[in-house]
């Protein structure tokens, strides 16, 4: 299991980077392309009900997926330490321990001063993980928790 938390580290890396507007158009439609060739659309036909059928992500809900299953290792003990290190919880925060998100298990953001900050995976992993629905971040199965994961960012992408 480990390497393939390894080898999802340096996915992860390479979404994450990927994060900004200016990459994620160019990768959405490359999605479009494969659900046109494995749906066998036309060019100009449209590929939302196609990619609601294969249960497809788009690009921008994929790198979220990525960093929340990233995270859920971090939580429960089997993501490298590296990466462990990097995310605090609110709860051993100085001043901070006595509030609410404390004992939801959230995860503190560090500040920000550009767009490009905001693509880091120091801030964006945890913005993300705090982001989930409680019920979601309280399983431990790995792969209920993606399961789950992956049922709530389709829902969000297609149906809110």
């Amino acid at each position: 299991m480990n390497q393939e938390v390894k080898d999802d580290d340096v996915v992860d890396e390479m979404r994450q980077t990927l994060r900004s507007r200016h990459y994620k158009a160019p990768l959405q439609r490359v999605v479009h392309a494969a659900v046109r060739f494995v749906v066998g659309l036309g060019a100009r036909d449209h590929v939302t009900a196609a990619l609601i059928e294969l249960h497809w992500l788009p690009v921008r809900h994929r790198i979220t997926y990525k960093l929340c299953t990233v995270m859920h290792g971090v939580v429960y003990g089997y993501a490298p330490q590296y990466l462990t290190d990097m995310m605090v919880p609110v709860s051993q925060l100085a001043g901070r321990s006595h509030l609410r998100s404390a004992h939801k298990g959230t995860y503190d953001t560090p500040r920000i001063s550009t767009t490009f900050g905001s693509r880091s995976f120091s801030y964006a992993a945890p913005h993300a993980w705090n982001q989930l629905p409680a019920d979601i971040c309280l399983i431990s199965t790995v792969s209920t928790f993606k399961q789950h994961l992956k049922t709530h960012l389709f829902n969000i992408a297609y149906f809110y």
